[in-house]
């Protein structure tokens, strides 16, 4: 994707689908801290959906369609090494905010 399509997709979601950015924040946040596989990351995800009954088949299907979105964005990439997998940020941002603001820079030096 370009950084005009990805500052415009978090732009959206984060007006019309606030829920969505803001799980995709705490995924990003989650693997910041550490938390960089899918098993380490499916516990931080159930206290996360805690307080809505989901299913485990449902809440690993958010957590896989999250990464997804994350990597599609350029925001973490994936490393894999047989069956294992780890993620990794892919810049020095804290937040979804602040790798979204550095895709505003970008956008507002071209005009």
């Amino acid at each position: 994707m370009s950084a005009d399509e990805i500052l415009y997709l978090l732009n959206h979601l984060k007006q019309k689908r606030l829920g969505e950015y803001e799980f995709l924040d705490f995924l990003y946040r989650s693997i910041k801290k550490g938390l960089n596989n899918p098993q380490l990351l499916s516990s931080e995800v159930s206290t996360y959906f805690k307080r809505i009954s989901f299913k485990t088949a449902l809440m690993n299907t958010f957590q896989t369609g999250g990464i997804a979105r994350l990597i599609e964005i350029g925001a973490i990439g994936i490393k894999k090494r047989g069956i294992y997998t780890n993620y990794y940020i892919k810049n020095s941002s804290s937040s979804l905010d602040q790798f979204s603001n550095s895709f505003k820079a970008t956008a507002y030096q071209k005009n």
